[in-house]
């Protein structure tokens, strides 16, 4: 496994004149020895970037990133700490951005105390890179009739791996700078700093079994979804989105679910948090039994279907502290049924 260290962001204010000169140290297991590595020191800034990378063979166990400030008189500050499980890489490479669990007198000492503050990772299977063309090389040196065909097939399936991750990757990077107007107001209504693509209509279709494995058992997910006319509005989720009795995914009883919407510069974006948390419950409709054509819901509010569009509820000016009169998702008298153009799911960091 390589692991490279690429950037940070929102580090707290840590020297009395400058603000912060962050580095990380990685503390990790290789065969049972412990090791660890340490980043190049980024001078006076609270969103370092340093692309240092090593290897990691056979890690096991627990990968600690630890934060620190340089001190050039004094010793280093230690500024917070992420700890996580050796990841289980199954594609060419991953990027994931984690929380940093700060020191208790730096959580308010952040860039923005509204934002958390993050380090972004990335992970790449050495493993992957190097086997995959001496597989193929094997099966190709095969004389059998039946080897040539499992050849054939490894080849296509090793392609589509590499494919899809790389469209994986160009989706996400292309999904950033459309969603980057909205960017500001979703972060603000998350408090947190980043998220990960899990899902686009761009690139899935939109039913629920489909989106089901992107979602499932994954907390701070937000669905967002974008009318024809650039609007766009949707439902955050804190809990974790698991299996109901009919096999539907679900999230119950989230006190921190909202719906929001942010239909452009003529209207604030509104965030509408929930009267009763049992009203904040988000269905996938991937189970057994379940409303044909409905995708996803949030009960008293609204529902998705598969020929992409959306039904608002008339009961969500009464679940929801809505104060707009009319539509609420749009803010205008719109029918309560209309069309939309894209769906993405997006998990916040």
């Amino acid at each position: 496994m390589e692991i490279i260290l690429e950037c940070g962001s929102n580090f707290p204010k840590a020297d009395i004149v400058q603000w912060c000169d962050p580095y990380l140290i990685v503390k990790y297991t290789e065969g049972g020895v412990a090791k660890s590595f340490k980043t190049t020191i980024q001078k006076n800034t609270a969103t370092p970037v340093w692309n240092n990378h090593f290897e990691c063979l056979t890690p096991s166990g627990q990968i600690t990133f630890e934060c620190w400030d340089w001190d050039k008189m004094n010793s280093d500050d230690f500024l917070g700490k992420v700890v996580i499980d050796v990841p289980e890489l199954t594609k060419l490479e991953e990027t994931i951005i984690y929380r940093v669990d700060l020191e208790k007198e730096y959580e308010k000492k952040r860039k923005n105390n509204d934002l958390d503050t993050t380090i972004t990772i990335k992970y790449r299977n050495l493993h992957y890179v190097e086997t995959t063309p001496q597989v193929i090389q094997t099966m190709m040196t095969s004389e059998s009739s039946m080897s040539s065909s499992l050849r054939g097939s490894s080849r296509s399936i090793a392609s589509k791996k590499s494919d899809q991750q790389i469209q994986l990757e160009i989706e996400e990077g292309k999904k950033r700078e459309y969603l980057k107007g909205y960017l500001p107001i979703l972060q603000g209504f998350t408090k947190k700093a980043n998220f990960r693509l899990l899902f686009s209509s761009d690139l899935f279709p939109v039913k629920a079994d489909v989106i089901a494995q992107k979602i499932m058992m994954k907390r701070n997910v937000m669905t967002l979804i974008i009318t024809q006319s650039g609007c766009s509005f949707g439902f955050y989720n804190d809990e974790p989105i698991t299996k109901d009795e009919n096999g539907n995914g679900q999230v119950i009883n989230d006190k921190n679910g909202f719906v929001f919407s942010v239909v452009g510069p003529k209207q604030q974006p509104l965030k509408l948090n929930t009267i009763n948390p049992k009203d904040a419950t988000f269905c996938l409709f991937n189970g057994i039994e379940h409303t044909s054509g409905i995708v996803l819901g949030v009960n008293n509010a609204f529902y998705l279907k598969e020929d992409m569009t959306v039904y608002e509820l008339n009961t969500i000016q009464k679940s929801f502290d809505a104060t707009v009169k009319g539509n609420v998702l749009l803010s205008e008298y719109f029918p309560s049924t209309f069309p939309i153009a894209k769906v993405f799911m997006l998990q916040w960091m």
